[in-house]
């Protein structure tokens, strides 16, 4: 079985999954129940999302970050409003 070089990230994955839950801050679902299942669904993934950023030398955290506006182009997705 041959191996491949892995690359490693200069950040850690608490961090990344910090940086996943502020996305997830930053959005509101129409549905709690449907943002639950896709913020799990993208914590469980974690880890290939990260091997892939860095397996085409994209920056993680920016990686991550772009996730938010991948999120409001779904439907029940709007930006968050602070008030």
């Amino acid at each position: 079985m041959a191996h491949t070089k892995v690359k490693y990230s200069r950040y850690k994955k608490p961090l990344m999954r910090k940086a996943l839950r502020f996305v997830f801050n930053t959005v509101k679902f129409d549905s709690p129940y449907v943002e639950c299942l896709v913020y799990d669904s993208y914590l469980w993934n974690l880890d290939l999302m990260l091997r892939y950023a860095c397996d085409n030398n994209i920056d993680p955290m920016s990686y991550i970050l772009s996730i938010r506006d991948e999120l409001l182009k779904s439907a029940g997705v709007h930006e968050y409003e602070y008030r």
